[in-house]
């Protein structure tokens, strides 16, 4: 019984890993490839160079020319935070809609919708907030006119509600499929599956951040530190953690609802076997994510 148990949470785990791959290979690509590089394209002269992780960030260089407008360059700069963060919308409308899908493709969506949308509107926040990056130079205009909050407290709300709704989906979903009859029995599972996933995969990430010498892995935070070093100022605020904080908040709310509408428990049955269809579509799905990044990383060093 505890072998078929440990195998279960181990597939669970690979699936949950492989899944997080996959989502941010394709929303990286989408973001620098389908939001900064191909508006830069139309609206622009293009772009002289990239750079991509395989857990990471990324980023793209724009070519300079004489054709770039100011309005080009806005669109350029949130390009990839609005196309992104609408695919991460797509998947929460879907979630909505089919609501008939098995549990585990349910959690997979919920994840797509999780990681997008928390993901782009979270760095919507935190560069509107310190004036870096992809927003800088609309938290900057803002700033001189007064309404600086503005590059940042829309975004914010947006983030708090994306996570309230993602956070009900997954967890839902994740109950469904893993038999869970109490709220301990959820987080356990949760934590166990999704939860070492997620370690697994940070671990990654940082062990790729220590060895990548050719691409600088800043994040906001990081940068808006160094700035604040560099100048002799205060240190900033840590509004990522306030964010942290509103994921956190969101999930524990989700983990804190009956188990069913109606405040019964579930009936007692097995956690439901991994489909197998579903995990060799998340293997395919990584292998071919890991390749493209691969080649497009060779090429570009």
């Amino acid at each position: 019984m505890y072998a078929r148990e440990i195998k279960r949470c181990a597939s669970a785990i690979a699936i949950f890993f492989g899944w997080g791959f996959v989502m941010h290979a394709t929303g990286l690509l989408l973001h620098e490839f389908g939001g900064h590089a191909l508006t830069a394209s139309i609206w622009g002269c293009g772009i002289s160079a990239y750079g991509l992780t395989f857990f990471g960030h990324g980023q793209v260089t724009r070519r300079t020319c004489d054709d770039w407008s100011m309005t080009g360059i806005l669109i350029v700069d949130w390009s990839g935070l609005v196309f992104t963060t609408a695919v991460g919308a797509v998947a929460a409308w879907v979630l909505h809609k089919k609501t008939e899908w098995p549990p585990l493709w349910r959690l997979l969506v919920a994840l797509v919708a999780f990681f997008f949308l928390l993901g782009q509107l979270g760095y919507a926040t935190q560069g509107g907030f310190h004036d870096l990056f992809d927003p800088r130079r609309s938290a900057i205009w803002l700033g001189k006119h007064g309404v600086h909050w503005l590059a940042w407290v829309p975004t914010m709300i947006l983030y708090a509600l994306a996570a309230a709704y993602c956070a009900r989906a997954a967890v839902d979903a994740f109950r469904a499929h893993f038999g869970a009859k109490t709220r301990l029995g959820t987080f356990g599972y949760l934590a166990s599956t999704l939860g070492v996933a997620g370690v697994l995969y940070f671990e990654a990430f940082r062990i790729e951040w220590q060895i990548r010498t050719d691409l600088a892995m800043r994040g906001v935070t990081e940068k808006a530190e160094r700035i604040a070093e560099a100048t002799h100022g205060p240190p900033p605020f840590p509004i990522h953690l306030v964010l942290l904080l509103i994921a956190v908040a969101a999930l524990v709310w989700a983990l804190a609802r009956p188990v069913t509408p109606e405040g019964r428990n579930l009936e007692p049955r097995e956690p439901r076997e991994l489909p197998h269809g579903l995990a060799v579509a998340v293997a395919l799905s990584t292998a071919a994510c890991f390749l493209v990044l691969l080649l497009l990383i060779t090429r570009s060093s």
